[in-house]
């Protein structure tokens, strides 16, 4: 079955005559049941409809509702019967990638292979996204403005958006042969180099930075479409998210480990030695007490975010301050060490493990994805209560209703595919046949969040790159 035998199937059924002993009630239920879920205005296709239905409709209106959910399951059964063909064509397809992982807890340079299908609908979305860096002078292509702001540099960046990029980009090098694998991690280079000029300065100088001791600024924008000189303690304006800044850090080190770039655990280095005073607030003692969630391009506090305690920001910190040292070991790099912040972190996280935030996990996608990819990188002490608190709010974490903003839903997929855990795995995959012809079919720009959409559905496919590595020993605190 093909896209062109599914249209087929549901121009056929659209024209059906319209019966009110329609055998489609049977299949779906009643047509008030589709009607309540309709008007949640989440629709069991996509998750973005606005639809709505009534239970005092006419029998044309139920009829069509029942067509509508006909050709859904239809459409859904053919891309799961077509993800099940590629993973028999490979024996190391989506669902089987991760066994050699889930034996040993981490991942091997060979452990987590794609299917060919499967790495080419990664490479269709992220030059969709960011143009194809196989053609000659390439630059990044902007995101859409309603993702990211202007900047003096010409560019428009946003830095979780390009933070999962990188990654991408590595794991795709990962999986290619030489001469792609070259051009890709070339790729993630001039990506780099474009977020450090565009996030890295100020968007305009109505909006100045802390200058940097050696030139140049401290910290990197959140990029933001809109600002103002104070930012807000929400996700409105500009600033520096603590969250972003880690995962910046993180693709640094995978970057650095894949390509032998040692020029990139020196930035990340230098990101760490300016953000970590800022960031880090301390008691009266000096003592480690939290990190700020949020603060203003020149990493002063912002009014409603100047408080901080011990929070699972540290621990993803922690994850992304040990795998850039481990980087900056393992290649020799002539820079210095940043222990002494590893240290600091790991005193935050003792007092939130000791406040029992390794037993809180969370139902929200996101949340509950990355809880999944922090954890791989702690002990196991640590770890295993969270992962089996985890599981129980996978059935809501990997609910449908989240494609209402797909890069979290994308999220909690991500967290199944590396769980190591064999029905969280099928869930992923089950969400990825069914939601993954909406990134294929539409272009950036074109709709809402495309662009972090794009690439963290192209993580999802290939998140191998957020595993541990098997010399990363388990953090222990």
């Amino acid at each position: 079955l093909e896209v062109k035998d599914l249209m087929t199937l549901g121009t056929f059924f659209s024209l059906l005559p319209c019966r009110r002993h329609s055998a489609a009630p049977h299949l779906f239920g009643s047509s008030a049941r589709y009607s309540s879920r309709c008007d949640n205005r989440v629709s069991t296709a996509t998750g973005r409809s606005s639809y709505r239905g009534s239970s005092r409709g006419s029998s044309l209106s139920r009829c069509l509702e029942h067509r509508f959910h006909f050709c859904t399951v239809i459409g859904t059964a053919v891309l799961a019967l077509q993800f099940r063909k590629i993973r028999a064509e490979s024996s190391h397809g989506v669902g089987a990638c991760f066994v050699t992982a889930r034996q040993a807890g981490t991942v091997s340079e060979s452990s987590c292979e794609m299917p060919s299908q499967s790495l080419a609908v990664a490479v269709q979305v992220m030059h969709d996204v960011y143009g194809n860096w196989n053609a000659e002078r390439w630059v990044p292509k902007a995101l859409p403005e309603s993702e990211a702001g202007p900047s003096l540099s010409g560019q428009r960046r946003y830095l979780w958006t390009d933070a999962f990029g990188v990654l991408n980009l590595v794991e795709l090098a990962r999986q290619q042969d030489p001469i792609d694998a070259k051009q890709s991690l070339s790729a993630a280079a001039s990506l780099i180099e474009a977020v450090h000029s565009c996030l890295g300065n100020p968007r305009d100088p109505s909006f100045p930075m802390r200058a940097a001791a050696g030139g140049g600024f401290e910290g990197l924008r959140i990029g933001k479409e809109s600002a103002r000189k104070q930012s807000d303690p929400g996700m409105e304006f500009d600033g520096m998210y603590w969250h972003y800044v880690d995962k910046w850090i993180f693709a640094l080190a995978r970057y650095a480990r894949a390509s032998g770039d040692a020029s990139a655990v020196r930035r990340g280095v230098l990101l760490v030695k300016q953000v970590h005073p800022r960031f880090l607030a301390r008691t009266s003692k000096g003592e480690p007490l939290g990190l700020y969630w949020k603060m203003n391009v020149d990493l002063t506090p912002i009014p409603g975010r100047d408080r901080a305690a011990p929070s699972s920001d540290a621990v993803a910190g922690l994850v992304a301050y040990t795998a850039l040292e481990r980087a900056r070991v393992s290649m020799g790099v002539d820079c210095p060490s940043i222990e002494e912040e590893v240290g600091d972190l790991k005193v935050v996280v003792r007092a939130y493990a000791a406040a029992g935030g390794f037993n809180m996990a969370t139902s929200d996608p996101l949340g509950f994805g990355l809880m999944f990819w922090e954890l791989q990188f702690y002990d196991k002490a640590l770890a295993d209560p969270l992962r089996e608190t985890l599981v129980s709010e996978a059935a809501q974490a990997l609910h449908e209703r989240h494609f209402a903003l797909p890069f979290r839903l994308y999220g909690g997929i991500i967290g199944a595919r590396i769980s190591g855990n064999a029905a969280l795995e099928k869930r992923a995959e089950q969400l990825l046949a069914q939601f993954g012809p909406e990134e294929t079919s539409t272009t950036c720009g074109e709709t809402d969040h495309s662009g972090i959409n794009k690439v963290m559905f192209a993580t999802a496919l290939l998140p191998n790159s957020l595993m541990r590595r098997p010399d990363e020993t388990p953090i222990s605190l």
